[in-house]
């Protein structure tokens, strides 16, 4: 369930647009993708090899614990893609985030979903039409239940988006934008080989 606004008359059109707007969808939630984006967080030196190797036995048992949520997080980001080349001088991207979060939460709502519904919550709705920011939105909920996994998604949505880690991808921001997506994805969470280190040297 979710909204993409009609940007065209054509049918045909619209159904290119679809289609482009479910592989996207699917690929950023693709877990050969995010093998990749763990691998790349370890060559960047953000990612203890040990770390990585956990991470990576562990990944399919997260994604399908969390796969409702992440297919929501996938829409938002194909919306992204969609609208990054978009010449309309409006805010569609905002518009169109929001109005997927709202009509997602109506939905469940509707169906008697209460536990789907709440995935849909008015943070998430309100951080969703803030720009830039808000294509982390459903990074929220998701951290509360796996933050290294919200951590992993936000470092691939950078890569995916601006082929950088999302360190590489703050370091030219303004610190309040800084603070607010790392206080949203919980980017923190995962640990380079220089964090291992002055963990394993405070704990002997």
């Amino acid at each position: 369930m979710g909204f993409l606004p009609d940007q065209s008359a054509n049918p045909g059109q619209n159904r290119q647009e679809m289609t482009r707007f479910q592989e996207w969808r699917d690929r950023l939630t693709s877990p050969d993708g995010l093998a990749v984006t763990v691998q790349k967080l370890v060559d960047a030196g953000e990612l203890a090899p040990t770390e990585a190797d956990d991470l990576q036995e562990r990944l399919p048992t997260m994604l399908a614990e969390s796969s409702y949520l992440l297919s929501h997080l996938g829409a938002h980001l194909a919306i992204g893609v969609i609208f990054a080349f978009d010449v309309v001088p409006l805010p569609l991207g905002s518009i169109s985030r929001g109005l997927w979060v709202l009509g997602s939460r109506i939905y469940e709502t509707f169906r008697g979903d209460r536990l789907r519904a709440r995935v849909h919550s008015w943070r998430v709705l309100l951080v969703a039409v803030v720009p830039i920011v808000g294509y982390f939105a459903y990074l929220l909920p998701l951290r509360g239940r796996q933050p290294e996994l919200s951590a992993l998604m936000a470092n691939h949505l950078t890569y995916e988006w601006r082929q950088r880690s999302l360190n590489q991808f703050l370091e030219s921001k303004p610190h309040w934008l800084q603070r607010a997506i790392r206080n949203i994805t919980g980017s923190s969470t995962l640990k380079s080989a220089e964090d291992r280190q002055e963990c394993d040297s405070v704990s002997t």
